[in-house]
């Protein structure tokens, strides 16, 4: 049976009361509260060889933030940054990101949140690879019938 070592970390990225929001073409005005905190979830599994990393972030993706994050982390973790994979959850009560498309359409945006959110999840990715232990990885699936 192949060891795995997983390790797993979390972080707040909810954004701060006045920031403009993502995802419905009609909002033109920021925000105005929280429903719920926004949270990024780093999980490093290493099979002995080379670590990899997954990062998932309540937001509406990444976008062209990619090759941000990818050297915030690398440069945190020494990974290379074909070993992280990053996830947005599309969220629509997610900030606004892209700097091109979403300033036209949402107004603007807080690149000092956006900013200290890469370095915080930098961190995030490092806790994640610091708090690996030995582990047994499974597999499953199911059935919805929601849909």
């Amino acid at each position: 049976m192949n060891c795995y070592n997983v390790g797993v970390s979390t972080l707040d990225v909810t954004p701060p009361i006045g920031v403009f929001l993502a995802g419905y073409a009609g909002r033109d005005t920021p925000s105005q509260d929280a429903y719920h905190r926004l949270r990024a979830v780093c999980i490093a599994i290493d099979d002995g060889l080379e670590p990899l990393l997954l990062v998932s972030i309540e937001w509406l993706g990444f976008y062209d933030r990619t090759p941000d994050a990818r050297r915030c982390i690398q440069a945190r973790t020494g990974l290379d940054p074909s070993r992280i994979l990053l996830s947005g959850t599309h969220t629509h009560c997610g900030p606004v990101l892209r700097r091109k498309m979403d300033i036209r359409r949402h107004g603007v945006i807080d690149e000092d949140y956006i900013n200290t959110s890469l370095d915080q999840l930098a961190e995030a990715a490092h806790r994640a690879l610091e708090n690996r232990e030995p582990v047994r990885l499974r597999a499953g699936f199911g059935w919805c019938g929601i849909s």
